[in-house]
């Protein structure tokens, strides 16, 4: 049994994780709505669906990626900085092909599910951590309004 539970989600979007930027809060909502997905592939143990939905996934991700690191160096943000946050984005691309990986091998659903968790944590990881802290950077750049 993997240690997802049916009726306790995972994966919430929730209103603290807005940036203020409308491209960047539209993929972060198409991340979390496509890892719903995953998370119900997983509890169905339709691991063929995981698989197919994890590159799917991957596919958003890295295009979210591309779209904030053009961001970012488009408004000059600091190279020290922004090669931190990119390591960030490939260890979280990491963790999703980890998923993808003991989906393909059919691995036991409790390695499936705990995977699953730490990638789910290191996204939201991501969002808070990371993308929240270059918003004060985006704001003072006048991309984001002040009451955000």
């Amino acid at each position: 049994m993997t240690d997802i539970k049916k009726d306790e989600s995972i994966v919430k979007w929730k209103v603290s994780f807005t940036m203020g930027v409308v491209m960047i809060d539209n993929e972060h909502k198409a991340i979390f709505a496509a890892m719903k997905d995953v998370e119900k592939a997983i509890l169905e143990k339709d691991y063929e669906g995981c698989v197919n939905r994890l590159s799917e996934t991957l596919e958003i991700i890295k295009l979210h990626f591309k779209n904030e690191e053009t961001l970012l160096r488009k408004f000059n943000y600091p190279t020290e900085d922004y090669d931190e946050h990119v390591a960030y984005h490939n260890e979280l691309l990491l963790k999703a092909r980890s998923v993808m990986a003991l989906c393909e091998e059919k691995a036991a659903d409790k390695d499936v599910g705990k995977c699953f968790r730490g990638m789910i944590k290191f996204l939201v990881d991501d969002i808070i951590v990371g993308d929240l802290n270059f918003k004060k950077f985006l704001k003072d750049k006048g991309l984001i309004e002040a009451s955000t």
